[in-house]
């Protein structure tokens, strides 16, 4: 059987301000991330939108906040990723098609 142990961690005061402030920096950068990516406009490539959700996967990963509202980001990034995946898929497949 595996278990997986999990420090905890408690912030009080300034401490608990500053994670306050990181996680809201991280949800507004997760939200203009998610924005160039789906914006039709956008010339992003899929190598680089995937790379911008790494980055920001791994920064969510490193900041001290909430353990719930990581995992909420991360799931969020996740279905972005899964969207660029689909299109890219899909894209594919239409080129498959046109040969």
């Amino acid at each position: 059987m595996f278990i997986q142990i999990r420090r905890i961690i408690a912030l009080t005061g300034p401490e608990a301000v500053r994670a306050k402030q990181r996680e809201q920096q991280l949800e507004k950068r997760l939200g203009e991330v998610k924005g160039r990516i789906e914006d039709p406009k956008s010339q992003l490539t899929q190598k680089e939108s995937v790379r911008l959700i790494t980055e920001l996967t791994e920064d969510i990963s490193a900041a001290v906040i909430s353990y719930w509202r990581k995992d909420e980001m991360r799931n969020r990034l996740k279905a972005v990723k899964k969207t660029i995946d689909d299109k890219d898929r899909a894209r594919k497949a239409a080129l498959l098609t046109e040969v």
